[in-house]
C-alpha cells in the first residue's frame, strides 16, 4: 500500500481547524479590504466618523497580523480574532444604531465560535454579543451615540444598500467557506480512517519483527485516566531484562527498582512530559537482574486524543548505549587526562580540524601571542602559518588526513598575533576528535635553535668561501687573474649586485678600479676612477677603517656619478693593506636597503686581507721573477768565472787557508801549502794554531774573536823582518751563526814600508805647515836669551843680579830643548809597536804642537774628556798624526777664529771620538771623496793627510768619517776599540 507523507494530508480535529483558521483569516483581509476604504472616505466626508474609522483600520491592520504569523499557537490567534469581531459588531451598532449591520455580526460571530473553538467558546460568544447589544442600546437611549450614529431612521438608500450588500456578501463568502473546509474535512476524515487503520495495523506487525531482530527495545504503554501506564506490547529483548511485564500497571517501587537512582527525577520529567503530549528522547541507566547496569536512550511519543482531551497511548523506543556510554565516559576521562596534560605542558599543544584549530593549550597561546578564546573556532592555517609555507602545511595537512594517515616531524615558520615570524618544530599525527578526523600536533619554539643554525650555516658558507678564495689566490701568481676571481667568487657566493677591486694610484692621487663582478659590471666605465678625496672609497684610503652605510642617502660621504644607471641602496667598503699602508679598497655594492651584516664585514675584511696576500704574493712573485732571472744571469756568470776564481786563488801570492768551528783546516791555496808545510806534509785536517803558529806564530784569541763575535778582525804580524797582514773572516750558515772561517795571510812588507814613507813624508809636511808657529816659538825663548845675555855681558852685576839672569835663561833654554824634544819626536820616524795609553794625553800632546797656531787664529778649544774613559792600545805617534792633522785642517778652515770641540765616549767595547769645528761645510759632491789619495781642494797640499788617517784608523780596526753639522761646521767622527778587561789589569800592574 502506497502511503502519503505524513505532511500531506490532515490527521486531526485540531488541524482542521487550524486550516479553517487561516483560510478564515485570508478571507477577511482580502474582503474587508474595500470596507475598509470606504469607511475611510466616509470618515473625511464626516468628520465625526474618523475616531470610528481609525479604530476600524486598526481592527484590519491587527487581523492582517494574526494573518501573518501563522507560527503562532493556535488558540493565541483564534480568541484575538474572535474579540476583534466582537469590537467590529460594536463599532458597526455605534455607527448604524440598534437597527444597523451589528445585529449580523453578533449573529455569525457564535458561528464562528463554534467551529473553530467549539461549545464553549460559541456561549462566551452569545453572552458577549447580548451584552454588546443591551450596552449599545442603553447608550442609543441615553443619547451618548448621537455623534456617532449616521442616520436615525435607518434609511437605505444607495450607499446603505451598497454597504449592507458588501457586508452580506462578505458574510455569505464567510459561511460558505467555512461549510465547504468542513465537508472537506468530513470526507478526508472518513477515508483517511480506513487508509490509517490498515497502516496501523500492517506497521504495528512489521515493527513487531523488526524490534525481535535487533538489540534495541520497543514498547507500547496505555495510559489510564489515573495516570498509570500499562505495558501492551514490547520486544523480547526488553522482557528478558524484566523491567516490565505486559498488561501489568508499572508502579513507582518497580521504577525505583530498575532505575537508577540518579536518574529518577529526570525519568518523571520525561513522562511528564510525554504525558503533556510532547515527544522526549532521554538517557537514564537501568539495573538488570544480574545486578549489571545498562545504559538506555529512551525515545517516546505520546498519541493525543482528542476526545478526551489527554494522552492515551505512549510509543517508545529505547537503544543500549552502554558501550557508547562506557566508552565515552573513557574518552572524557581520557580527555581530562590530556587537557591537564597539556594545559601544565611547557610544549604548544593543539587540536586542527577542518582546517581550524579547535583545542590551543596555553604555551601555544603564549608562544603566539593570543588569548584561547581569539584561536579556538576562528583562526587556521590562512592566519598561523607563514606565506612560505602555507602550501606546503596544506599539503601534509592532508595527507595525514587521507586513507593512510601518516605521523610527521616537520619545522615550520609561524605568524604570532604583533606580525613577528617564530620557527616551529612541529610532531603531529591523525586522531579523532568528537567523532571525526582531525590532527593532534605538539609545537617546540625553536626560533633560536633556527637562527642559530642559520648562523652557524652562514659562516660555514663563509668559510668556505673563505678557503676557495684561499686556494685560488694561491693557486694563481698574475694580480689581475687573483682579483678577476676573488669578485667573482664573491659576487657568486653572496648574490651582490657589484663587487669590485680598486687600487690606488698615488702619483696620480686616485683609486683606479682593477676588477669588478656581478649585475653593475657593465654599468661602470672601463677605466673608472676617483679622487682619493671622493666618496666612500676615497674616506677608506685616507683613513684605513671599514665604512658601512646600510642606506647609502644617509652616508655623507656616498657619491654615485651614474645615478641614472646605478640603483644603489646600500655599500660596504673595506680596505686592503699590505704592510700597514692601504694600496687598495674592496667595494661591495647592493641595490636592497641593509644588506650587509656583522658577519659580512667580518668576512670581506678578512677577504681582503686575503686579496692583500695576494697583491703582496703577486708582486713578490714578479719581483721573484727578476730576481730568479738575474740569480740565473749571477749563476751563469759565477759558472764562467769559477774557473777564472780558482786560477786566481792558485795564482795569489797570499795564503787562503779555509777553518772549520773547531779549528780544523778544510783548504788551503797553493802558496798557503807552500807557506805553512814542510817538505811531504800535509796540513788538510791539521788544527790551524799548530800549523800557523809554528811559522807565523799567530795567536790563537783572534780566532776565537771572530767565533764568538762574528766580527772579522785584522791584524798585523812581523816574523823575520817582514810583516804579515792577518785578516780573519766569518763565514755564516743559514742561520746567522758562524760555522766556518777564512784566514787570509799577505805579505804586506813593502806596502807597509811605503805606507811608513808616506806617513813620514806627511809629518814633514805638517811640519812644514806649523813652521812659521813654530818659529816664533823658538824666536820668543832666544830674544829672551839674547837680552839678558847682553845685560849679564855688557853691565856689570852683582852676582844676585847675575845669578838671576843666568837662571831665566836656564828656563828659556830648557823651554828650547822641550820644542825641538816635541818637534824631533813627531817628525822621527816611528815603529808599529802598541802600547797603551789615554786619550787625553794623545790629545794633550796634540794641542802643544798647536798651541800657537790656535792661538793666533783665536781659536776656542772645549774638551769633554770624562776621567773614566778607557785606555787605548795603539801606535801612539799614528793616532797623534792623525789627530794633528784634524787640528790643522780645522785651523785652516777658520782663519778668523772659532770653535773646536773634541769629546769622547766610550760604549761597551769601543770608543767614539768627534771632533767638530765652526769652518765652512764640505760641499756635497766633495764630502764623499775627502778621504781619497791625492785629493785636495788647497793649492800647495798634498792631498795624502786625510788618505793616511783613513789608513792609520783602519789598521787599528777602527773607522772614521765625517759630515756636515745642520747648524754650520764639520764633524769628523773616529771609532777605537778600547783596552779589554785583561790589558786594564797589565796598566794596573
Amino acid at each position: 500500500m502506497k502511503v502519503r507523507p505524513v505532511d500531506e494530508v490532515v490527521l486531526d480535529l485540531r488541524s482542521w481547524r487550524e486550516a479553517v483558521l487561516n483560510d478564515l483569516l485570508a478571507t477577511l483581509v482580502l474582503g474587508a479590504a474595500p470596507v475598509i476604504v470606504m469607511v475611510l472616505i466616509e470618515a473625511k466626508r464626516h468628520p465625526e466618523q474618523k475616531l470610528a474609522a481609525l479604530a476600524f483600520l486598526l481592527i484590519y491592520l491587527v487581523v492582517a497580523g494574526l494573518m501573518a504569523l501563522r507560527r503562532l499557537d493556535f488558540h493565541w490567534r483564534a480568541w484575538p480574532l474572535l474579540l476583534l469581531g466582537h469590537g467590529v459588531a460594536a463599532l458597526a451598532m455605534a455607527r448604524g444604531g440598534l437597527a444597523g449591520d451589528g445585529r449580523m455580526f453578533l449573529v455569525v460571530l457564535p458561528a464562528i465560535a463554534s467551529i473553530l473553538l467549539g461549545t464553549r467558546a460559541a456561549l462566551i460568544s452569545v453572552g458577549i454579543g447580548l451584552l454588546t447589544y443591551a450596552v449599545a442600546a442603553g447608550l442609543a437611549r441615553a443619547g451618548v451615540l448621537f455623534y456617532w450614529l449616521v442616520r436615525l431612521d435607518n434609511p437605505l438608500g444607495a450607499n446603505e444598500w451598497l454597504f449592507a450588500g458588501i457586508t452580506f456578501s462578505f458574510s455569505l463568502a464567510v459561511l460558505l467557506t467555512l461549510q465547504w473546509e468542513f465537508n472537506r474535512f468530513q470526507a478526508r476524515t472518513t477515508r483517511r480512517q480506513a487508509e490509517l487503520l490498515e497502516m496501523a495495523q500492517t506497521l504495528q506487525a512489521r515493527y513487531q519483527i523488526v524490534s525481535e531482530l535487533v538489540s534495541d527495545f520497543a514498547y507500547a504503554l496505555r495510559v489510564e485516566s489515573d495516570g498509570s501506564l500499562i505495558p501492551e506490547w514490547s520486544t523480547g529483548t526488553l522482557t528478558r531484562i524484566e523491567i516490565f511485564e505486559i498488561g501489568k500497571p508499572l508502579s513507582q517501587e518497580t521504577v525505583e527498582r530498575f532505575l537508577h537512582p540518579d536518574d529518577l527525577l529526570s525519568f518523571r520529567q520525561a513522562v511528564q512530559e510525554v504525558l503533556s503530549g510532547r515527544s522526549y528522547t532521554v538517557e537514564f541507566r537501568i539495573f538488570a537482574p544480574d545486578g549489571k547496569m545498562h545504559w538506555l536512550r529512551n525515545y517516546a511519543r505520546p498519541e493525543w486524543s482528542e476526545e478526551e482531551g489527554r494522552v492515551v497511548r505512549i510509543y517508545g523506543a529505547a537503544q543500549d548505549i552502554t558501550a557508547r556510554k562506557e566508552a565515552e565516559q573513557a574518552l572524557e576521562q581520557s580527555e581530562r587526562r590530556f587537557r591537564a596534560f597539556s594545559e601544565a605542558n611547557l610544549a604548544g599543544v593543539y587540536v586542527m580540524q577542518d582546517g581550524v584549530v579547535r583545542y590551543i593549550n596555553p604555551a601555544l597561546c603564549q608562544m603566539l601571542g593570543y588569548e584561547q578564546e581569539e584561536v579556538v573556532d576562528r583562526l587556521g592555517i590562512d592566519e598561523l602559518i607563514h606565506p612560505d609555507d602555507r602550501e606546503r602545511i596544506r599539503k601534509q595537512y592532508r595527507l595525514r588526513l587521507g586513507k593512510e594517515p601518516v605521523g610527521s616531524r616537520y619545522t615550520l615558520k609561524a605568524l604570532r598575533k604583533d606580525g613577528s615570524t617564530i620557527y616551529c618544530e612541529v610532531l603531529a599525527q591523525q586522531i579523532t576528535y568528537e567523532g571525526r578526523p582531525a590532527i593532534l600536533g605538539t609545537v617546540l619554539d625553536v626560533t633560536e635553535q633556527v637562527q642559530a643554525r642559520e648562523r652557524l650555516e652562514r659562516q660555514v658558507a663563509q668559510l668556505a668561501l673563505l678557503r676557495e678564495i684561499g686556494g685560488q689566490i694561491a693557486s694563481v701568481a698574475a694580480l689581475d687573474t687573483v682579483l678577476e676571481r676573488a669578485v667573482h667568487l664573491i659576487a657568486e657566493t653572496f648574490g651582490y649586485e657589484h663587487v669590485a677591486v680598486a687600487m690606488v694610484d698615488e702619483k696620480r692621487g686616485e683609486v683606479v678600479m682593477r676588477a669588478r663582478a656581478g649585475s653593475y659590471r657593465d654599468l661602470f666605465p672601463p677605466d673608472h676612477r676617483l679622487p682619493i678625496t671622493v666618496g666612500m672609497v676615497g674616506w677608506v684610503v685616507r683613513n684605513g677603517r671599514t665604512r658601512l652605510a646600510n642606506n647609502v642617502e644617509e652616508d655623507p660621504y656616498y657619491v654615485n656619478r651614474f645615478p641614472d644607471r646605478i640603483p644603489t641602496r646600500s655599500e660596504l667598503t673595506v680596505p686592503i693593506r699590505v704592510g700597514g699602508k692601504v694600496v687598495g679598497v674592496l667595494d661591495v655594492q647592493s641595490m636592497h636597503l641593509n644588506a650587509f651584516s656583522a658577519g659580512d664585514v667580518l668576512v670581506l675584511e678578512t677577504v681582503a686581507d686575503q686579496i692583500a696576500v695576494a697583491i703582496e704574493n703577486a708582486r713578490l712573485y714578479e719581483a721573484l721573477q727578476e730576481e730568479l732571472a738575474a740569480k740565473e744571469q749571477a749563476l751563469e756568470a759565477l759558472r764562467e768565472s769559477e774557473t777564472s776564481a780558482q786560477a786566481i786563488l792558485n795564482a795569489l801570492d797570499a795564503s787562503v787557508v779555509l777553518v772549520s768551528g773547531d779549528g780544523s783546516i778544510l783548504a788551503a791555496n797553493p802558496a798557503a801549502r807552500k807557506a805553512l808545510a814542510e817538505a811531504g806534509e800535509q796540513i788538510i785536517g791539521r788544527h790551524y794554531a799548530e800549523v800557523l803558529g809554528r811559522r807565523i806564530h799567530n795567536r790563537p784569541d783572534h780566532f776565537k774573536e771572530v767565533l764568538c763575535t762574528g766580527r772579522g778582525v785584522r791584524f798585523e804580524r812581523e816574523v823575520d823582518g817582514r810583516v804579515y797582514v792577518h785578516s780573519i773572516h766569518p763565514v755564516l750558515d743559514d742561520r746567522g751563526k758562524v760555522s766556518r772561517a777564512v784566514i787570509l795571510v799577505t805579505d804586506a812588507t813593502e806596502r807597509v814600508e811605503l805606507q811608513r814613507q808616506v806617513a813620514r813624508a806627511e809629518r814633514m809636511a805638517a811640519l812644514g805647515r806649523l813652521a812659521a808657529g813654530l818659529a816664533h816659538e823658538i824666536n820668543n825663548p832666544l830674544q829672551a836669551i839674547r837680552s839678558h845675555l847682553e845685560l849679564v855681558l855688557d853691565f856689570p852685576l852683582e852676582p844676585r843680579e847675575r845669578r838671576e839672569h843666568l837662571l831665566i835663561i836656564q828656563d828659556e833654554i830648557e823651554r828650547l830643548a822641550n820644542i825641538t824634544q816635541r818637534v824631533l819626536s813627531f817628525a822621527r820616524p816611528t815603529d808599529d809597536q802598541r802600547e797603551i795609553v789615554s786619550v787625553a794625553e794623545l790629545v794633550q800632546r796634540v794641542i802643544t804642537l798647536t798651541s800657537k797656531q790656535l792661538e793666533r787664529n783665536r781659536i776656542q778649544v772645549h774638551l769633554d774628556l770624562p776621567a773614566d774613559l778607557p785606555p787605548l792600545r795603539v801606535t801612539s805617534g799614528q793616532i797623534v798624526q792623525v789627530l794633528l792633522n784634524l787640528f790643522i785642517n780645522a785651523i785652516e778652515a777658520m782663519p778668523d777664529g772659532g770653535r773646536l770641540e773634541l769629546a769622547a765616549r766610550a760604549e761597551g767595547d769601543t770608543m767614539t771620538l768627534t771632533l767638530t769645528n765652526d769652518g765652512p761645510p764640505i760641499p756635497d759632491e766633495y764630502i764623499e771623496r775627502v778621504f781619497d789619495p791625492f785629493f785636495t781642494t788647497k793649492s800647495g797640499s798634498t792631498g795624502m793627510g786625510l788618505a793616511v788617517s783613513y789608513g792609520i784608523i783602519q789598521r787599528h780596526g777602527g773607522t772614521i768619517r765625517v759630515e756636515n753639522v745642520k747648524e754650520g761646521g764639520v764633524r769628523f767622527t773616529i771609532t777605537l776599540p778600547v783596552v779589554g778587561e785583561g790589558d786594564h789589569q797589565e796598566v794596573s800592574r
